[in-house]
């Protein structure tokens, strides 16, 4: 049985960013529902547990859902070594699951406890549209 959580968020999130040529681009992201067990944190599950606030986020999502998807990119050694970048309790790397949870982490974990099969994800291309979702959704 599939058991789902989704972004309240509509798609698509816009994100603009310069490329390399210091062109302006603009890309459109969908929210898309990817299964749990696809998905490595990029931060330690114990150190995400222990956070100040994690229970009432955990409340929050069970009670009124989740306002934004989160954010994933393929899972490569070069992705985890961006995310891990200033992480006080980063998690190992995964070589087997396809996708990288870059933000998000404690709805991740939340989504296990509660044995939510699939989760409200944008896959970006790079670690750097990544930060552009982030800062598109906050």
């Amino acid at each position: 049985m599939t058991k789902t959580l989704l972004a309240k968020v509509a798609s698509p999130i816009q994100a603009t960013a310069l490329n390399s040529d210091l062109d302006i681009v603009t890309q459109g992201f969908y929210q898309e529902l990817i299964d749990v067990n696809e998905i490595a944190l990029g931060v330690n599950k114990e150190y995400i547990m222990g956070l100040e606030g994690f229970p009432e986020l955990e409340r929050s999502i069970l009670e009124d859902g989740m306002e934004n998807p989160i954010i994933i990119c393929q899972n490569t050694e070069e992705a985890w070594g961006h995310s891990s970048v200033g992480i006080i309790d980063p998690a190992a790397f995964e070589p087997k699951k396809l996708y990288l949870c870059l933000y998000g982490n404690q709805r991740l974990v939340i989504a296990k406890r509660f044995e939510f099969t699939h989760i409200g994800a944008l896959i970006a291309n790079t670690p750097f549209w990544a930060i552009t979702l982030h800062h598109a959704l906050i």
